[in-house]
């Protein structure tokens, strides 16, 4: 069979295009974008707070400032705007 498969092998379901429901899939692809736009957000605080920190040795609380503006701008970037009322 093709794909290595053999016969009696139906673990994993066929793919039939337009059968997806779009709800459901729409719900994953939001998830996965608020995942990547917070998990970057709190990754460049991070990075940013440890290097002010211990590289430039600036002083924690400059440094934890630095990061808590980071911060604030990603959640001023994820505000919702209304482009996505139509869907």
């Amino acid at each position: 069979m093709a794909g290595g498969q053999t016969a009696g092998d139906q673990s994993t379901p066929e793919y039939h295009r337009g059968e997806m429901q779009v709800a459901t899939h729409r719900s994953m692809y939001m998830r996965f974008n608020g995942l990547v736009h917070w998990g970057c957000t709190f990754i460049a605080a991070l990075v940013a707070f440890l290097v002010l920190w211990l590289c430039a040795h600036i002083a924690f609380l400059a440094s934890a400032f630095v990061a808590a503006v980071i911060i604030g701008v990603g959640v001023w970037m994820s505000r919702n705007t209304g482009h996505n009322a139509g869907y």
